[in-house]
């Protein structure tokens, strides 16, 4: 799993598809979990911890998160499910946001 910020409010999360012999039953597609951990600067924590998920179509092997914060670590990982449930997950991959880039000036 790659897993790259392309931005101050997005990360891109790409995979490889299991290999078939992994494959118990028919492949339905991938779950891409995530949550934030503790920001780089002072902002609410509220959502520390609090795991999100996106599900994907089994012919996709990228998906790009939105909505993130800024400068704030994101773990990451995937798994693939069939009509049987999801298979073990990936290993989380930590990325952190890019800085928003905002400007302020002191008088």
């Amino acid at each position: 799993m790659r897993v790259r910020s392309t931005g101050a409010h997005s990360i891109l999360i790409e995979w490889s598809p299991v290999p078939r012999q992994y494959v118990h039953g028919a492949l339905r597609g991938y779950h891409v979990y995530y949550r934030a951990g503790r920001p780089m600067i002072k902002r609410s924590v509220s959502q520390m911890g609090v795991i999100k998920a996106v599900s994907v179509n089994k012919s996709i092997q990228s998906v790009e998160i939105t909505s993130l914060e800024p400068f704030t670590p994101y773990d990451v990982w995937v798994s693939a499910y069939t009509a049987m449930g999801s298979g073990p997950p990936s290993r989380p991959v930590t990325v952190t946001t890019d800085e928003d880039g905002m400007l302020i000036t002191l008088i």
